[in-house]
């Protein structure tokens, strides 16, 4: 019988295997050489003007353009009033505007994510 096959892995090698399977956890990848890159997505998005925006019962419809491709996004009154965080009577198209940037980076990270279907963006998304 031969006893390497049940030896235990050395101490460095049980090491080694800890850090990768936390490193792939946490979603780092690792190059040939096993050193770490970090990958970071450049999206470019166009959203509408804010006369083009559908109200409808408690929710927004707009189109996007994400990196040349149109996609549906809808967005909840709640997640509106999360985007703005202010505290004062205002149209929603003025709302959208002014909070734009915030609903823009939930596209974007949304839009990386899936890539088929609409994009329902909901309060949870801006306690994230």
């Amino acid at each position: 019988m031969n006893s390497w096959k049940h030896s235990k892995p050395t101490r460095n090698a049980r090491t080694r295997l800890h850090r990768k399977r936390a490193d792939r956890e946490a979603g780092i990848t690792h190059g040939a050489i096993g050193a770490a890159i970090p990958i970071e997505v450049q999206v470019n998005i166009l959203f509408p003007h804010v006369d083009s925006v559908y109200v409808g019962e408690g929710l927004l419809y707009f189109d996007a353009i994400v990196d040349g491709v149109t996609v549906n996004c809808v967005l909840t009154e709640h997640a509106l009033s999360a985007a703005t965080g202010v505290d004062q009577i205002m149209s929603r198209r003025e709302a959208f505007a002014f909070g734009q940037p915030a609903i823009m980076e939930i596209v974007a990270r949304r839009a990386t994510d899936s890539a088929v279907g609409p994009i329902v963006i909901t309060r949870a998304e801006f306690r994230a």
